[in-house]
């Protein structure tokens, strides 16, 4: 038997139960990923979950690229802040891949344009956090909001220097090849809530109705949305359009329009006008 000496400088790795619900975790996100793709690119692309390393932030930056585009990405309205690291060819093969110019080989390290940056922002919430936040399977749900950009994040105080991180290590495939992408999370945030028990409490009693609370609420003014339609387009499509082009509604104009109070449809209605202005008028209810 050999014995290899032990670094104690090296971060506690996480403990058996809680990486195997990390893997896990990562593993379905991943699975889900090219069925949610498949809406919004025009070419398939798949992606993988390759390990999760624990960190600290000193040792950690030396192993991504100094170059790479990264992006805060707020937990829960920023009860645990994360980072979402793409090296330069990986962003710029994920833009290619969604205007419909994926590229056959990697593409070069290069600068993304003003253009390219806003795409590359829109696709890491869509297609990168998208399919984390849906296969989450902590007691409490999770929403994963993108934040600013960090043009220096090696050189910022995003983590403490006595923080632990978890590196998690992706690859995206697709016509360029394989392309990595990094998740830097904290080891007090998200991987620990895994460890959260799931509770099942009991449904609290409902007080008595209050009359003066049900006659405030009553008068509280409420949006009433009728919409004209919808139309779905890739997003090389949506970047080529310009004024004059016709886009087709989903809505014939022998059916009724759906009318929207607090993001659900609850009315059926036809359009018109009542003297100089717009208006509808309900045909139906929505069965809820």
């Amino acid at each position: 038997m050999s014995v290899e000496a032990y670094d104690f400088r090296k971060p506690t790795p996480l403990a058996g139960g809680l990486e195997q619900r990390l893997a896990a975790w990562l593993e379905v996100a991943c699975a889900l990923a090219p069925a949610q793709w498949a809406k919004q690119l025009p070419v398939s692309l798949d992606m993988a979950f390759r390990k999760a390393e624990t960190m600290r932030p000193a040792d950690g930056w030396a192993l991504f690229p100094e170059t790479a585009v990264a992006y805060t990405v707020n937990a829960n309205a920023g009860e645990s802040v994360t980072l979402a690291l793409l090296p330069r060819p990986c962003a710029l093969a994920l833009v290619g891949a969604a205007l419909g110019a994926a590229a056959e080989e990697a593409p070069e390290n290069r600068e993304l344009t003003s253009v390219e940056e806003s795409v590359c922002e829109y696709l890491v919430q869509k297609l990168l956090m998208a399919p984390l936040q849906e296969a989450w399977p902590g007691a409490s749900p999770l929403q994963l909001a993108l934040g600013a950009r960090e043009s220096a994040a090696r050189w910022g105080r995003l983590f403490a220097p006595d923080d632990n991180l978890i590196a998690c290590e992706f690859a995206v495939t697709g016509p360029f090849g394989e392309q990595p992408w990094y998740w830097l999370l904290p080891n007090k945030g998200l991987p620990r809530q895994l460890a959260e028990p799931h509770t099942s409490e009991a449904p609290a009693p409902q007080a008595a109705p209050d009359h003066r609370l049900q006659a405030l609420v009553g008068g509280l003014p409420v949006e009433v949305v009728a919409l004209l339609g919808t139309a779905e387009l890739t997003l090389s499509q949506l970047a080529c359009l310009k004024a004059g082009d016709v886009v087709l509604l989903k809505q014939r104009v022998s059916e009724p329009l759906s009318a929207v109070v607090a993001g659900r449809p609850r009315f059926r209605v036809w359009p018109g006008r009542s003297g100089p202005r717009q208006a509808c008028r309900i045909d139906s209810l929505t069965e809820s």
